[in-house]
This record gives structure tokens, sequence and C-alpha cells, in this order.
């Protein structure tokens, strides 16, 4: 896994504060579209969604806290020593049958929002303007390109997987 550099690890523990990317750019003094790729290249390292699960992901990997009034904090050590520490988001706890369970499970939600995007645009003739407005087939586009993203991830994580037990066998 890559690591995270200081600049995503302050936009890691914004997010994790429930800041937008239009807030953290405001705080941070930065455009909003390069948090907006700042926000994209941690989850992508992560390996998560949402914002929810990029929160989880750092508390697992001990890079923030969250103290008795909810409120996050950057741990010192970790910040420290993320690049030393950081473990494979696969990790040792994660076996080959949960990772292709994770992959089955990826594909199955692909394929359903596939589906959804399939039943929403079958009457909509190509070409056509979308007298509905852009949401209709805007959001499941978007849902079946996070599907399929998040398939693509857990695929990765499961060759990764499967090449460092090879190399270990060696």
């Amino acid at each position: 896994m890559e690591h995270l550099t200081p600049r995503e690890l302050e936009v890691l523990k914004l997010i994790c504060e429930g800041l937008s990317t239009r807030q953290i750019a405001g705080q941070v003094g930065t455009a909003f579209k390069t948090v907006a790729c700042h926000r994209f290249r941690i989850m992508e390292k992560a390996g998560v969604d949402n914002a929810v699960g990029l929160l989880l992901w750092a508390i697992r990997q001990g890079i923030i806290s969250i103290d008795q009034q909810g409120v996050v904090t950057q741990t010192v050590q970790a910040a420290e020593e993320h690049a030393a520490t950081l473990t494979p988001i696969s990790g040792p706890h994660r076996t080959r049958d949960t990772l292709a369970k994770d992959v089955d499970e990826a594909l199955s939600r692909y394929l359903e929002a596939s589906r959804r995007f399939l039943d929403v645009t079958q009457d909509v003739p190509s070409g056509a303007p979308n007298p509905d407005g852009a949401l209709r087939i805007q959001l499941p586009a978007r849902d079946q390109r996070f599907a399929y993203k998040a398939y693509r991830r857990a695929m990765k994580r499961l060759a990764d997987h499967d090449e460092a037990a090879n190399k270990s066998k060696w």
C-alpha cells in the first residue's frame, strides 16, 4: 500500500471530522479540486468508497482516534510512524477466502448496479434529451461506476495477496 503524504493525512483528519470537500479547501487554503483529488487518492489508497469507510480504516490503522467527546484527534505517534508501521490493507488477518468473498460481494453489487442502470435507461431512446432531468440517469450510472471500481479494487487486493503468497513460497 502506498503511504499517505502529510497533506493527505491533514485532509484525512478533516474528512473524519465530517467536513465537506469545500470546507476542507477553505480551511487548508487550497482549491476545491485539489482537495477533491486528495480525497480520491486517500480513498483509493484505503480501498474504501465513502467517508464512513475511510473513518473506520483510519481508526483501524491507528492514524486517528476519537476521544470521549467524539472529537477526532490524529495520534502523534501514528502521524510520525505512519510510513513505517502501516500494514497492507489486506493485512495478515485477511485470508484468501475472505478476500475472494469480498470480490464476490463486490461483483454482486456491480451486477445489481448495472441492472438498475439498464432498467433506467431502457426506455430512453439513444441521443434523446432526458425530459426527467439528468439525475434520473446520472445517479444509476455513478452507482455503476463506483461499484465497478470497488470490484476492481477487491480484485487487486486478491491478486496482491496471491502474489505475496507466491513470493513467500520461493
